[in-house]
């Protein structure tokens, strides 16, 4: 948030980081591909006129012990 001069201010940036997690034997990339259509969707990310980026992960419960998705990188 950037304040101004009169006590005011204004967003000039946000991170969106949703997180789901999934059960054993879930579709990982399947859930990497609905964050990003969500997001293309995305009511907050299409409202607001100041830099916002979205910082998603998907990970599996145990037993699965790998890392989390970082959707970020998908196209």
């Amino acid at each position: 948030m950037e304040e101004d001069d009169n006590g005011g201010g204004r967003f000039v940036q946000v991170i969106l980081r949703p997180r789901i997690s999934l059960r054993a034997g879930g579709d990982v990339k399947l859930a990497a591909r609905l964050h990003h259509d969500a997001h293309e969707k995305c009511f907050i990310a299409n409202s607001v006129n100041f830099s916002h980026s979205l910082q998603a992960g998907v990970r599996q419960r145990p037993p699965w012990r790998g890392n989390a998705v970082d959707l970020s990188r998908i196209p």
